[in-house]
């Protein structure tokens, strides 16, 4: 499977990949981001919740308030699963806050 080949990647080697490149570049928020999902879809959550925290951290100096929006809806979302609801509300707040058309639309899908 792969790109190309009309077969889909496997989310462990998706991660594998993408754990590839943060070697190579520790300080692109995307890809930490996009594994992030792929550990939350795949039931990582504290592997995860460490990832949305990087972006976070990545976003956070870098003022990308999508990827800081996105990072706290994500984190919100892990959040939620492991039933933190508190700490999940105030993710979604902050989501909020950094981008309102942005996390209004994926708090509605929870």
């Amino acid at each position: 499977g792969g790109p190309g080949s009309g077969r889909p990647v496997s989310p462990n080697k998706a991660i594998y990949v993408l754990t590839d490149g943060i070697k190579f570049t520790r300080s692109d928020a995307e890809l930490y981001c996009m594994r992030g999902a792929l550990m939350m879809n795949t039931d990582h959550f504290q592997d995860a919740m460490n990832d949305f925290n990087q972006v976070i951290k990545i976003a956070d100096k870098n003022k990308d308030k999508i990827f800081l929006a996105d990072a706290y809806m994500n984190k919100a979302l892990v959040e939620s699963k492991i039933k933190k609801a508190k700490e999940a509300e105030a993710d979604f707040k902050l989501a909020i806050e950094n981008l309102p058309q942005r996390a209004a639309k994926a708090k509605s899908n929870v």
